[in-house]
């Protein structure tokens, strides 16, 4: 009798493999535990933390994670904390992070503007621009980037694009955005977990919710809202509907690691079978 893989044995031993520290397999970590900001962390960074965008924006890592206010000039500004990382541009990384809400906004998250970016890009951008690779939005509504996108009840959400650039998916916006139903909750931490593939132009995206072990999704894959570029950078960022109101964020335990094997994808692929069953 043939026997059928296990399947928790076989992803728990791939995760093992990426957990185990390896200092030639990290291609870029901050932990910001050196209290700096921003010379910190190691690997192959190709720069500074920087800030992009429009408003007026605070940072810290005096508590050992990168701590973000950022206070609106005007409406619908956005702005980002990010970095430039080196690797190759072929190669499948995981990229890993922990982020946590710990403000937004007087009137709360509330309509089609206010919202947390955190995305790939092939450039410093201020906010979601038309040069992602991946994209996750975190926000009340979005039905206001496309008419035909649907409420979304104040999600983490993900976008599914087709590498022309902008946010619809085929035409189609409510296809655009993947809803986890994972909600935003005011001093949660969520860890995000993001497999990004350069060379096919897609990605797959876990979160979970490290305040509530039963909160976690793991998408399909996604396509990416632009081409790839050769000069990759990771940012979070917010974007405030109402004049001088204030955002902050929180994070933590940024890893951009090259992926081994192609174990894993088929992992994260069958992690999302197995979630959206048990849902």
């Amino acid at each position: 009798m043939t026997s059928r893989p296990n399947l928790g044995i076989l992803c728990g031993s791939a995760l093992l493999t990426l957990a185990l520290p390896s200092t030639a397999a990290t291609t870029a970590s901050d932990d910001f535990s050196s209290g700096t900001f921003p010379a910190t962390g190691s690997g192959d960074w190709a720069g500074d933390w920087a800030t992009a965008g429009t408003g007026t924006i605070t940072t810290s890592a005096a508590s050992g994670a990168l701590v973000v206010t950022r206070e609106a000039t005007f409406n619908n500004n956005s702005m980002t904390v990010g970095r430039q990382y080196s690797a190759n541009t072929t190669d499948t990384l995981t990229i890993s992070f922990d982020f946590t809400i710990d403000d937004f906004a007087t009137s709360g998250i509330s309509g089609a503007q206010d919202r947390f970016a955190l995305f790939g890009s092939s450039a410093a951008a201020g906010g979601s621009t038309n040069n992602n690779s991946w994209l996750i939005f975190g926000g009340q509504d979005i039905s206001g980037l496309d008419g035909s996108l649907p409420a979304d009840g104040g999600n983490w959400k993900f976008h599914n694009g087709t590498k022309g650039g902008n946010l619809e998916n085929g035409g189609s916006g409510e296809n655009s955005f993947i809803n986890s139903g994972i909600a935003l909750v005011l001093g949660d931490t969520y860890r995000f977990t993001v497999l990004d593939d350069p060379s096919a132009e897609n990605y797959i995206v876990s979160v979970d919710n490290l305040d509530d072990a039963a909160a976690g999704f793991t998408s399909g894959t996604l396509g990416y809202r632009a081409s790839a570029g050769t000069n990759p950078f990771i940012n979070f960022g917010a974007r405030i509907s109402a004049n001088n109101d204030t955002a902050g964020f929180t994070i933590d335990n940024v890893s951009i690691v090259p992926e081994p094997s192609s174990m894993l994808l088929s992992c994260f692929g069958a992690l999302a079978l197995f979630r959206r069953r048990r849902s």
